[in-house]
């Protein structure tokens, strides 16, 4: 179905529509997802050229979604594109995504293989000024991606990619090691722990006998 260059602001009225594999919606004026869960069939959907900020309502219930554009709205986060398991390409080029670390919410597809994110802020990140950190740290992290804004990716460049960031502490690493370090561990009873109970107790029941004498002997 195609009802681009339209003046559509809301998804609405797809109620019946469980059997529609294609549609398209560029051109218009969306700022929400609302009412796309009900598309469960939908193999591609474009939402290009809208108004969109960010991705909800689309996992899980778009579980046979392969294709989604998104290119040339308002996304400044890849939040919620997680649930989409059957995703192939995703195209999220000239929005305003501005951290790199919004690319690991795509970590979790596991048939993703192209993606076009070209033209957001991110892209111009990275450490040093190195303008070639975008793509090496995309490429580390997405190792099942091919194609990255429409250039194949090499063994080469994967190899250099790792050389890169294998080992090193990022943000994200000291991130999670902080937060498991705020959740205390259980503590664990040694055997060291029982033998120091075991060697006081026979000191604590003379101290009490000793006690209970002199009570009596008083009365």
């Amino acid at each position: 179905a195609r009802f681009s260059q339209n003046e559509i602001s809301r998804l609405e009225g797809l109620d019946k529509c469980v059997a529609l594999e294609e549609l398209n919606l560029e051109s218009n004026r969306i700022t929400a997802l609302d009412g796309a869960q009900t598309l469960v069939a939908l193999r591609a959907l474009n939402l290009a050229k809208n108004r969109v900020r960010r991705v909800e309502n689309l996992a899980p219930h778009l579980a046979n979604l392969t294709q989604l554009s998104l290119e040339d709205n308002l996304l400044t986060t890849l939040r919620g594109i997680s649930g989409l398991d059957a995703l192939m390409e995703l195209y999220v080029g000239n929005n305003q995504i501005a951290e790199l670390r919004e690319v690991l919410h795509l970590k979790p597809l596991p048939k993703l293989i192209v993606l076009d994110a070209l033209g957001n802020p991110m892209c111009d990140a990275g450490e040093g000024s190195d303008a070639g950190a975008y793509r090496e740290y995309v490429v580390y992290h997405l190792r099942r991606v091919k194609v990255l804004d429409g250039v194949g990716v090499e063994a080469a460049e994967l190899s250099r990619a790792k050389g890169k960031y294998s080992g090193l502490i990022t943000r994200e690493f000291l991130e999670e090691k902080l937060r498991r370090r705020a959740i205390p561990p259980p503590r664990r009873t040694t055997s060291a722990d029982s033998s120091r109970a075991t060697r006081r107790s026979p000191r604590s029941r003379s101290s009490t006998s000793a006690r209970a004498g002199s009570r009596s002997r008083r009365i």
